[in-house]
C-alpha cells in the first residue's frame, strides 16, 4: 500500500483511522501525538485517548552528557536506527523492531538526518522511510 495511510500505519497496534479521516492513538499521550503529527503535516490531527498523567510527560531533548542520569531516573526503552548506533553502551532495540510495541518511555538515539530534522522541524529534510521510522519510534511511548 502507498500514500499517507500506509505511512501512518507505523503505529499498528495503537493507531486507527476513524471514518471522519481523523486518527487516534489509544495509549500515546497527547503531547507525543501532537509532536508526531508534525512529521506528516498533510494528515488530519491525531486524537490521544491516553488520559493518564505522570510527572514526566511529553517529548524531551536529552543532551548526550545527561543520558546516563536520564536512563537511571526514567528507565526508558532505548531505540536506535540500527546496531551501528552509539547508545553509550546502553542496551537498545532498532526503531523498526519496536513497531507494534508500547513502552512507558522511550529514549531515541537519532541518526544525523534525524538530528538535522530536530534542528529545523522541516519534514522535507527526511526521506519517507526516516519519517515513518521516526514516527513509529516516537509513538511507542505512553508518557515520554
Amino acid at each position: 500500500m502507498s500514500g499517507p495511510s500506509a505511512r501512518r500505519r507505523g503505529a499498528a497496534s495503537t493507531w486507527r483511522r476513524r471514518p471522519s479521516g481523523r486518527s487516534f492513538l489509544r495509549q500515546v499521550a497527547a503531547l507525543i501525538a501532537d509532536w508526531a503529527d508534525a512529521l506528516h503535516p498533510g494528515f488530519p490531527a491525531t486524537t490521544s485517548y491516553n488520559d493518564k498523567r505522570t510527572d514526566h510527560d511529553g517529548v524531551f531533548y536529552v543532551a548526550e552528557e545527561d543520558v546516563p542520569e536520564y536512563v537511571k531516573t526514567y528507565k526508558p526503552t532505548i531505540l536506535r536506527w540500527n546496531k551501528d548506533a552509539d547508545t553509550q553502551g546502553f542496551p537498545a532495540q532498532n526503531m523498526k523492531a519496536s513497531k507494534g510495541c508500547t513502552f512507558d518511555r522511550v529514549l531515541i538515539f537519532p541518526t544525523d538526518a534525524i538530528r538535522n530534522y530536530l534542528k529545523r522541524r522541516d519534514p522535507s529534510t527526511l526521506k519517507t522511510l526516516s519519517l515513518a521510522t521516526l514516527y513509529v519510534a516516537v509513538t511507542r511511548a505512553r508518557h515520554s
